[in-house]
C-alpha cells in the first residue's frame, strides 16, 4: 500500500542514521518527531529496519512506508496525520439531568424507572429480601435465581442490631450463603434489614481461570 502523501516525501526532513550511535538513535529519533508540525514527515536512513520505531511513533499519531533500497539501506517515511482526519472517541460523562422519561427516580448516582429498577432487581444473580423497621417483609425479588421464599430469606428486624453478619448452609444439596445487613439512614436511625442470598455451589467449584473480557 502507498499512502497519498508518499507524493510529496521530498519535503520530509531527512535523519541519516547510518553512523549514528545505536544507543542515541530511538531517543533522537523520537525527540524530533515529537516537535513535528502535524502535516510533515521525517525521512529516514538506516542499515536495518527500524521496527520498534512503527509502534512508538504510531502512538505519536505517525504513518510509515518502508522502502528497501538494499539489503543494508532502510529508507522508512513517517508522516504525521493531522487530527483533523482522526476519529477519537469522546469520554462518556453522565449528565447533570437526564432526559424527561416518565416517572423518572434520581438516585445517588444516575436516574431509573420503577421498570428499571424492578427489571435489575430481578436479573441480580441473589435473593433480595428487605425487612422494614416495622417488621414487614417490604421487599423480595423472585427472578429465575430465587432460592428462597420470602419468609425463609428475610431476616426478622430489631433495632440496634449488628450491622452485618453471614451464615452459609446446605439446602436441597445446593450451598447457600446469606448476609444481613442493617440498613440506616444517614441520621443513623434504623430503618430495616436487607438479607442477601446467594447460591455458592457452582462458585466454589471453580478451578482456574477464565476471563469474561480480554482487554489485550
Amino acid at each position: 500500500m502507498t499512502y497519498p502523501w508518499m507524493n510529496k516525501k521530498e519535503e520530509f526532513e531527512t535523519l541519516d542514521a547510518r553512523q549514528a550511535n545505536p544507543g542515541s538513535f530511538f531517543p533522537l529519533v523520537s525527540s524530533t518527531a515529537e516537535i513535528l508540525p502535524e502535516g510533515s514527515g521525517l525521512h529516514i536512513i538506516q542499515s536495518f529496519e527500524p521496527v520498534p520505531l512503527y509502534g512508538v511513533l504510531g502512538s505519536m499519531g505517525f504513518e510509515h512506508e518502508t522502502v528497501l533500497v538494499s539489503a543494508n539501506e532502510f529508507h522508512v517515511y513517517f508522516y504525521k496525520t493531522p487530527t483533523t482526519t482522526k476519529v477519537k472517541a469522546k469520554p462518556f460523562v453522565l449528565p447533570d439531568k437526564k432526559p424527561a422519561a416518565v416517572g423518572a427516580i434520581g438516585l445517588e448516582e444516575g436516574y431509573l424507572t420503577p421498570e428499571q429498577i424492578n427489571l435489575v432487581l430481578q436479573h441480580i444473580p441473589l435473593d433480595i429480601a428487605f425487612t422494614d423497621e416495622y417488621g414487614e417483609v417490604a421487599y423480595a425479588n423472585h427472578g429465575k435465581q430465587a432460592q428462597l421464599d420470602n419468609e425463609a430469606a428475610s431476616t426478622p428486624f430489631n433495632a440496634g442490631m449488628e450491622t452485618e453478619d453471614e451464615g452459609w448452609g446446605e439446602q436441597n444439596g445446593r450451598l447457600l450463603h446469606q448476609q444481613t445487613i442493617v440498613i440506616r439512614d444517614d441520621d443513623g436511625h434504623d430503618k430495616g434489614i436487607l438479607a442477601v442470598t446467594q447460591d455458592i455451589t457452582d462458585i466454589c467449584a471453580l478451578e482456574g481461570e477464565q476471563r469474561i473480557l480480554d482487554w489485550e
